[in-house]
């Protein structure tokens, strides 16, 4: 029976793959290049890593943009608290200089020291500008008493020597 069911049976024909619900492949125009789709990976992939690509550069300048505009900033304050140090040195050496000159004319006075003395005492310190106001007074020649002699006045009263003392004086 196995035989006469194999001669009876009709030839079976392999059967045709099942139909897809794609769209069937169209026909290509002339001229026109068909892709593998290995050829298509390969473009959209190469498509990606250039998108990519050019995100991270524009990425990259606009963090450097960003960096470049914030360091200018900074040097723009840097600029600035510099200026306000020198003008704050430059306030304190002032004033340095003035406590300095009033402590001279605090040790000119204290000495009797001549006003044009004065920028020739030295020292940093009270100390040190006294022991060089001593110093100076001390190798100064000392003034002689202005002998008093009043003006003449023939009319006036006379003030100073008599006459007396006048004559004992001349030695008449």
């Amino acid at each position: 029976m196995t035989e006469q069911n194999l001669t009876n049976q009709e030839p079976t024909t392999p059967e045709a793959p099942a139909a897809t619900t794609d769209t069937p492949p169209e026909e290509p125009k002339a001229g026109m290049k068909q892709f593998t789709q290995a050829e298509l990976d390969a473009i959209v992939t190469a498509r990606l890593a250039r998108a990519s690509k050019q995100r991270e550069e524009a990425e990259a300048k606009t963090k450097e943009k960003a960096e470049a505009e914030a360091l200018k900033k900074n040097a723009e304050w840097q600029k600035l608290a510099e200026q306000r140090e020198s003008e704050l040195t430059q306030a304190q050496d002032k004033l340095k200089q003035v406590q300095l000159l009033e402590l001279k004319r605090a040790a000119a006075a204290e000495y009797d020291l001549p006003k044009a003395l004065i920028p020739r005492l030295q020292g940093e310190t009270e100390e040190e500008i006294k022991a060089d106001a001593e110093k100076l007074s001390a190798e100064l020649p000392k003034p002689k008493p202005q002998p008093k002699i009043s003006t003449t006045n023939p009319g006036g009263s006379q003030t100073g020597e008599s006459e007396q003392e006048r004559r004992r004086r001349l030695g008449i």
